[in-house]
């Protein structure tokens, strides 16, 4: 919600009921948004949060070293920030190759290094480090539950994963992934298409029904994801019209979906 003020995302969230907000860093950065102030919102109206780490024109795995250490340098000031807004847990990319099927064990090993120093800052800040899997492009390494249990096997126990559903390819099930995908955190949901990722529920080419199925059984927040660049917030709607349109037919089918369980919304 780009083109929302803070103190507006956060009164809506509580009016629609939502138990929370996923607060994006490089959205509180370009507005220059008080943290005080997003505090004392979140606060006065019983919103929780959670964050989700820099990632544009970042690359904390790049083979350039001060590229790198720049975007290394950006996740831990949010953690700094996810530490002052009392988020729980902080979403991160892992990084990618500097150029497609080149030097991919080089990135590997570097993404690792890179998660091993995040995990350590996260923890001197008090919230939980969820690396999420990535659309299957080119230049990414982590993106299938076959790359990301292998990463989160060589990684401490406390480092997470955030299941992102658009992530998945449109022509694959997205609960099929879920359920392979180990040290699953949080959920982050919305629709994709074969060109476009972050669509509106329902306005793409994923199969949700098992997914949606499986989330009404899930404790962990799920998030709901777009980008609004202004301020209708249209993808919202979008996404809570399918919602409520499949609590109906699960209702119908004997069967019930949450609206508001589970919470936080970007």
């Amino acid at each position: 919600m780009w083109g929302t003020p803070f103190r507006d995302i956060i009164k809506q969230a509580a009016k629609q009921g939502f138990e929370g907000v996923e607060l994006w860093a490089e959205h509180i950065w370009a507005q220059e948004e008080s943290v005080h102030d997003i505090l004392r919102w979140t606060k006065d109206s019983r919103i929780t949060c959670t964050l989700h780490a820099p990632s544009w024109d970042l690359n904390p795995a790049s083979i350039n070293k001060e590229i790198r250490e720049a975007s290394y340098q950006q996740i831990c000031r949010s953690m700094e920030l996810a530490e002052q807004v009392e988020a729980p847990n902080i979403t991160v990319h892992p990084g990618h190759q500097t150029i497609p099927s080149t030097m991919a064990s080089w990135h590997t090993d570097m993404i690792k290094e890179q998660l091993y120093r995040l995990n350590e800052k996260a923890r001197r800040h008090g919230c939980t480090l969820s690396v999420e899997h990535m659309e299957e492009k080119p230049k990414e390494l982590f993106c299938t539950p076959g790359d990301m249990n292998h990463l989160t096997e060589s990684m401490p126990g406390d480092v997470k994963v955030t299941f992102d559903a658009a992530h998945v390819p449109a022509e694959r099930d997205p609960a099929d992934y879920f359920e392979r995908m180990n040290r699953i955190n949080k959920i982050h949901l919305s629709d994709t298409s074969q060109t476009v990722y972050h669509v509106g529920l329902g306005e793409g080419h994923l199969s949700l029904f098992h997914l949606m199925s499986l989330l009404e059984h899930t404790e962990l927040p799920v998030v709901l994801e777009g980008f609004e660049e202004g301020a209708g917030a249209e993808k919202l709607a979008s996404h809570l019209d399918y919602l409520k349109k499949f609590q109906k037919e699960s209702i119908h089918s004997n069967d019930s979906f949450f609206i508001t369980k589970g919470g936080p919304l970007t």
